[in-house]
């Protein structure tokens, strides 16, 4: 044991006195040489300027990088076969359907309310030189279906107004880290009373980097001022000359980043998909550019083909698949045999025909592809254009599920984001947009739900009228103490107490549905009655109807007010013209007057008189000549006979007249001429 350790320390010594290897030596040396190579002969570098992050060169301690750049995002919306129609139809179905201004308090707009409404909606239709409010939220929502964030800048003027709102290129912008906490102040709602209350908090900045120019912006809400040229803030308090400000952004995600502070795309999950469907299509592509298969191959036996004719038709093999459409012909020579008798070629063409492809290839994996792309957005087919055939019960069904699943959550969760911010500094948080829902419209549906609700009594008169206008696409408006003097004036001159009611319709006391000129409740609209004398007037317009009701047709509508009246045109108009584009009001006005018109023709004349050209005229005048004196031999008398009793015939003057089974009462008319001998 004592003879190991002894040898084990001889062996350490040695190494340590060992000097340096002379390969060692020999390393270095070689590498001097390399160097003096390299700084001698020039550097080769790309010319190329490298685009995947235009930011490549600009990140540093405080500019945030992304985990992909966005301009990868936008480049594969671009060649992705789906991508695009998805983001479209999010696009147009969440911000395209427009909005309303309401009050925060839930209450309707009243008078007092119409000049702040106007004033905020003459804002949102211009929020920067032509760019409407639906406008920049379709641009908006656009970039962060694409991306996964988007940005809002708002500009103000020198008295920190706001004044214009627009989008940023989200690609163009980068986050940088949250500032140190700084004391801010911030107003909330609590009890119906709004506090002002301090806290900390740290403020985002963000840059933008176009054609190598920076510029800086700060988070909306900072109560600091940020200059634009370098992003540094200044102390609270302090300002800053207004041309050098930066302007304030509101940033907005689809979904926040695991590992960072950016949004990413709903589709992020889905992007071997995304990347593997343009694979496949570039494929086929190249499979269709190279022809696919080649459709034969040749053999030779005992013989070879000249060069020429060889070269010839590796060429034609290789070629276009429209080259390989033509006939070949080749020259074989013999490499076998004597000088008396030459061997025999054998020349074996192998078809490939029956394996070639028929189609391109991948298809249903590129079909599968866009089914994952679409169920990332949650989207029916309908939307992409992919059902072939639908009716309506799967379009409504369709449309319903992407309403209440999809586009309705992103509309509230992009009015909370505006709300909060521009409209609650704009409007104090008295008022707020409300986005409109997507809807379907079935007017049949829709009447029949009116009707249930008028049946129930559950609706009121003003909320009736409303629907109506939507059902309808017509212009009505309520009796009631509000409009009462101004409906009043624009029918029959007459005032809201002087209206008949409709005797089929039971009156009910409602607190907000009273007469101020009679102090008593407003008559309840029987929805139902009035689309029935609706049907009977269609088919009075359209046919020939009994005169017996017609008559109970013309006392129904005389029972009937001015704005019952006015209801039954408008429903006679929609069952009648419900497919042609038209001006509804004016329609609903036409077959007012139609309807008028022929009852005046059809309604029966005091006894001895007799309608002549719409108007009563006395019995006499009827036995007179039309037109000069036509009481001689070979005159012609055009003169009425008016039926005074119910019967079938009617003697005068020596000759018989007849009516027909459909007029056969008392006080129809017979129109004929007399041949006088």
């Amino acid at each position: 044991m004592a003879e190991a350790t002894k040898l084990k320390t001889t062996a350490v010594r040695r190494r340590k006195k060992t000097p340096k290897s002379a390969a060692l030596s020999n390393v270095r040396k070689l590498e001097t040489n390399v160097t003096a190579i390299i700084k001698a002969e020039p550097q080769i570098t790309s010319n190329a300027l490298d685009i995947e992050d235009t930011f490549h060169n600009s990140y540093t301690a405080q500019v945030i990088q992304p985990e992909i750049s966005p301009d990868i995002y936008y480049s594969l919306v671009e060649q992705n076969n789906s991508l695009n129609q998805c983001i479209s139809a999010m696009e147009v179905n969440i911000d395209g359907t427009g909005f309303d201004v309401v009050r925060s308090d839930g209450e309707e707009i009243s008078d007092e309310d119409e000049k702040a409404v106007q004033l905020i909606n003459e804002f949102l239709m211009e929020v920067s030189p032509t760019t409407s409010f639906v406008t920049l939220r379709r641009q908006l929502r656009r970039q962060l279906e694409i991306s996964g964030y988007g940005c809002i800048e708002v500009i103000r003027n020198p008295k920190d107004e706001i004044i214009f709102m627009r989008t940023l290129e989200s690609k163009t912008i980068r986050l940088m880290k949250l500032a140190d906490p700084v004391a801010t102040q911030r107003t909330l709602i609590r009890g119906g009373v709004e506090l002002k209350i301090q806290t900390l908090a740290r403020e985002r900045r963000f840059i933008q980097l176009v054609a190598r120019r920076k510029i800086y912006f700060k988070e909306f809400g900072s109560n600091r001022d940020l200059a634009k040229a370098n992003g540094t803030f200044v102390a609270t308090g302090q300002r800053l000359p207004f041309e050098e400000r930066a302007s304030e952004i509101i940033y907005l995600t689809v979904h926040r980043s695991a590992v960072s502070p950016y949004g990413v795309p709903r589709w992020l999950n889905q992007l071997p998909s995304v990347i593997g469907s343009r694979s496949a299509e570039e494929l086929n592509l190249e499979y269709f550019a190279a022809g696919g298969i080649p459709p034969l191959m040749v053999f030779i036996s005992g013989g070879a083909m000249a060069e020429k004719a060889r070269k010839q038709l590796e060429g034609l093999l290789a070629g276009k698949a429209r080259n390989k459409l033509k006939g070949i012909v080749a020259d074989i020579q013999s490499t076998s045999g004597t000088i008396d008798k030459g061997g025999g070629v054998k020349v074996d063409v192998e078809s490939f025909g029956s394996d070639r492809q028929q189609d391109s290839m991948f298809e249903n994996y590129d079909d599968r592809c866009e089914k994952r792309v679409r169920a990332s957005f949650r989207l029916p087919p309908l939307f992409v254009g992919k059902a072939d055939d639908y009716s309506y019960a799967s379009v409504f069904a369709s449309y319903t599920l992407a309403e209440a699943q999809v586009f309705q959550p992103e509309r509230m969760e992009f009015d909370e984001a505006f709300n909060n911010t521009v409209m609650k500094e704009m409007t104090k948080g008295q008022y707020r947009i409300k986005s409109k829902p997507l809807t379907v419209a079935d007017a049949e549906t829709n009447l029949n739900t009116l009707r249930t609700a008028m049946n129930g009594g559950s609706i009121i008169k003003k909320d009736l009228v409303e629907n109506l206008n939507l059902v309808g696409s017509v212009n009505l408006k309520a009796l009631d103490k509000e409009t009462g003097e101004e409906i009043a004036e624009r029918f029959s001159g007459s005032s809201s107490a002087d209206q008949v009611r409709n005797p089929h319709i039971e009156d009910f006391a409602d607190d907000d549905q009273i007469d101020a000129s009679t102090g008593e409740p407003v008559a309840k609209v029987d929805l139902s009655y009035l689309g029935l004398i609706a049907d009977i007037q269609v088919k009075s317009l359209t046919t020939a109807i009994p005169a017996k009701d017609l008559k109970e047709l013309r006392e129904s509508i005389k029972a009937l007010n001015a704005f019952e009246q006015d209801m039954v045109n408008m429903l006679t108009s929609n069952k009648l013209y419900a497919s042609v584009e038209h001006d509804s009001i004016g329609m609903s006005e036409l077959v007012g007057a139609v309807s008028q018109i022929k009852a005046v023709h059809n309604d029966p004349c005091p006894s001895g008189q007799v309608r002549r050209n719409g108007v009563c005229v006395p019995k006499e005048e009827t036995e007179k000549a039309e037109a000069g004196d036509s009481t001689g031999p070979g005159g012609v008398n055009n003169h009425i006979h008016i039926l005074e009793a119910d019967g079938v015939t009617s003697e005068a003057e020596g000759h018989t007249h007849t009516w027909d089974a459909e007029s056969n009462t008392t006080g129809s008319t017979n129109k004929h001429t007399h041949q006088l001998g």
